[in-house]
């Protein structure tokens, strides 16, 4: 399933709502990779790929143009290793992944994050309606872990659209704890 968040927008975000099992309505984690192991492997890549915090809880835009081995390489147990990227050429996808660590659990140890994603173009206007989905409701992810949300934007320039620097703008609040916090990349798309 897939949304397209403006008909007429320019560059196309679309939004993939890709569920773990036929019949849930949440999104599902594909795996979990301990915090220190992604840190260790990426260095500042992470902080660069777009990390940010909500209390003690964080969330870690993850792009790449080869979604394919990334979510491979995830899924077995392998960190996505020189698979991210924040540049591509007119006509090529970038992917955006989501991992987070924590969130706020109700009573039940459920927890509920929402997304709001916004693009925009290198002369800092919106590109099309923010778009706006679930990121995570379920159980809460173990603490230190960080596990993949089942939810993953694309983003890629089309015919018409100027090359340049898009900001990539993310923002998860944690429908529990009330708490918000906003992650920014910049993708560049070239000719």
């Amino acid at each position: 399933m897939s949304f397209v968040s403006s008909v007429d927008m320019k560059i196309q975000s679309i939004l993939f709502a890709a569920l773990g099992a036929a019949g849930l309505t949440a999104t599902m984690p594909l795996a979990a990779k301990p915090v220190q192991q992604l840190e260790a492997s990426y260095g500042m890549a992470a902080a660069v790929a777009g990390e940010a915090r909500l209390g003690e809880a964080r969330f870690v835009q993850l792009w790449t143009d080869d979604p394919d081995t990334f979510s491979s390489h995830w899924s077995s147990g392998e960190l996505p290793d020189g698979v991210t990227s924040h540049r591509a050429r007119r006509g090529e996808m970038l992917k955006m992944y989501i991992a987070i660590d924590g969130c706020q659990r109700d009573r039940r140890g459920i927890c509920m994050l929402q997304g709001t994603f916004q693009l925009r173009r290198p002369d800092g206007s919106p590109d099309g309606d923010p778009i706006i989905f679930t990121a995570w409701q379920g159980k809460a992810p173990p603490k230190g872990q960080l596990a993949l949300s089942g939810a993953n934007i694309g983003a890629f320039i089309g015919d018409d659209d100027p090359a340049g620097d898009y900001t990539a703008s993310l923002t998860i609040t944690d429908a529990v704890s009330r708490q918000s916090g906003t992650s920014t990349v910049t993708l560049t798309f070239t000719d």
